[in-house]
């Protein structure tokens, strides 16, 4: 039995496909350029010998944007927070705007919260009252470390630009995933469940996961 990997590259121009494909079995592996010679063909492409480390070099300076935030991966909390947050600053999430511009029908894009401001990444983590409740009981817990935040952006600037220990950070981060995370549940039994959790309780879930 033959187990393989199979990539494909498009151009943009549109005229090339790359096929690389692993044979588990045989233990052998090869670039399949559209029936083309991969030396002479990556040759005009990049400059250097093919390997796997220079296909993705290229990948990530010439295909890729470059525009993209810069990924965080904390290993003091847990991979679906982790994948969450990631989701949260390439604001992927499926809140109601982004379902909106996905082409989804829906019903109302307004906040299930307030229903009076847009769903958006912004209103639901900083704007609405149930978030901003959340942040001032976080604030006075953390004896105002962090600062009033407006957007994910403010928070990727201040903790930048923080001079603290990794230790001191890695708490603070993982206070803020976990608070954002929460929010985000919070949200979600809203528009799905007929009660809503308590922001006493919601505070409660942050202090609990943050020690956790």
């Amino acid at each position: 039995m033959l187990l393989k990997w199979r990539w494909r590259l498009l151009s943009s121009s549109g005229s090339l496909w790359v096929k690389v494909v692993k044979s588990i079995h045989g233990n052998e592996a090869g670039i399949d350029l559209g029936g083309c010679q991969t030396n002479g063909l990556w040759a005009s492409i990049v400059d250097g010998p093919y390997s796997v480390s220079n296909i993705r070099k290229h990948i990530d300076d010439v295909m890729l944007p470059n525009n993209l935030p810069c990924t965080r991966w904390f290993k003091v909390i847990p991979k679906k927070i982790n994948i969450f947050m990631w989701r949260f600053f390439m604001d992927r999430l499926p809140h109601r705007l982004n379902l909106s511009k996905r082409g989804l029908d829906i019903e109302s894009i307004l906040c299930p919260s307030c229903n009076r401001h847009v769903e958006s990444d912004n209103h639901v983590f900083f704007s609405c009252d149930a978030a901003l409740s959340i942040w001032r009981l976080v604030r006075v817990w953390c004896n105002s470390t962090f600062p009033v935040l407006n957007s994910c952006e403010d928070w990727d600037s201040w903790f930048c630009a923080w001079h603290a220990l990794k230790a001191s950070k890695d708490r603070a981060y993982a206070i803020y995933a976990a608070s954002c995370w929460l929010i985000w549940r919070f949200c979600n039994n809203v528009t799905f469940n007929s009660q809503s959790m308590r922001k006493c309780d919601i505070f409660d879930n942050i202090r609990l996961f943050s020690f956790s």
